[in-house]
């Protein structure tokens, strides 16, 4: 899940005090580490809302209003947005953030995002298709890696790296298989190649563009090749436990089969990771007995127990 982490402004920060050296040396050793955890999207300081602007909408009408604003405890002086397993992660991680109002009283508020799931039917395949446009339109203008689409993965248009995997006669069946499987995922195109090469005649070789959580993949079905094995795999991070039963499942109930550890192969071959986001948090601990108590009960896993994992880590 992705929340929004709100800081309150304070007086001093709605007067445009501005942080301590020392603050901000430890804001940024969090972020730091919030970076590391694969927990920070993003953030941002605001500035006082002297510099701001309300629009008052009601009755057909639009009124500004300029700051500043009266009510400062229900102001933001800055916010993060963060990828978490759920709301605990979240309470854990603002107990280790430095106090960015020193000397003042605030509060720092959680609120989780809207997914596209949340829409349910509402959210149509023409307005998925839209936001998907849209995102790209974002990214093209202002950079690769601009744009979120509604699952918080980044945009795809312009990547500079993607994985690329090569099927013996598959890869369209398999990329629908998966897009059918994970949200924010599409098959976009299939383009045969008109040319002869060694895996056949022109027609024969086509590569498949797809997308998945927002991410591109491309594949080839070219003929029998290498096959894939253990040295690479596809991770999968989930935010709770339905979320990585409902990927597992639907994996082996088509054809795949469980490994150890979290890995699986699917019908194709190709070798997937499905593990909870707070994994890389635990295993990755200062305190190296509480990494190697995760270590220990993964190791014992062919599916994993986010809750056999978490109660290991706090023991």
């Amino acid at each position: 899940m992705r929340v929004m982490v709100m800081i309150k402004a304070t007086k001093a920060s709605e007067a445009g005090v501005m942080p301590s050296e020392e603050l901000l040396a430890a804001m940024g050793k969090f972020n730091e580490e919030l970076v590391k955890a694969g927990v920070m999207l993003g953030g941002e300081g605001l500035q006082p809302s002297s510099r701001g602007k309300r629009v008052r909408i009601g009755g057909g009408r639009r009124t500004v209003v300029d700051g500043p604003f009266a009510e400062t405890k229900e102001l933001v002086a800055g916010f993060w947005i963060w990828r978490v397993a759920s709301m605990d992660e979240a309470l854990e991680w603002v107990a280790r953030c430095p106090d960015p109002m020193p000397g003042e009283e605030t509060e720092i508020e959680i609120r989780p995002i809207f997914e596209a799931e949340d829409f349910g039917e509402e959210f149509t395949p023409e307005l998925r298709a839209q936001e998907e446009r849209l995102r790209v339109e974002i990214e093209e203008r202002a950079g690769p890696g601009a744009a979120t689409s509604a699952s918080g993965a980044p945009g795809k248009a312009g990547a500079k790296i993607f994985p690329h995997l090569w099927y013996a006669q598959e890869a369209e069946e398999a990329a629908r298989f998966y897009a059918s499987i994970f949200p924010d995922s599409h098959v976009d195109r299939v383009t045969p190649l008109m040319s002869d090469s060694p895996s056949g005649p022109p027609g024969s070789v086509k590569v498949v563009d797809f997308t998945l959580f927002g991410q591109r993949f491309q594949a080839t079905s070219a003929g029998p090749h290498h096959e894939f094995n253990d040295a690479v795999s596809i991770v999968v991070r989930c935010d709770d436990q339905a979320e990585l039963d409902r990927y597992w499942n639907a994996f082996l109930s088509n054809g795949g089969k469980a490994q150890a550890c979290g890995w699986l192969i699917d019908r194709f071959g190709l070798r997937w990771q499905i593990v909870p986001a707070v994994l890389d948090r635990m295993m990755s601990d200062a305190d190296p007995a509480r990494s190697k108590k995760v270590t220990d009960a993964l190791l014992k896993m062919i599916k994993l127990d986010i809750a056999a994992l978490e109660g290991a880590y706090r023991s």
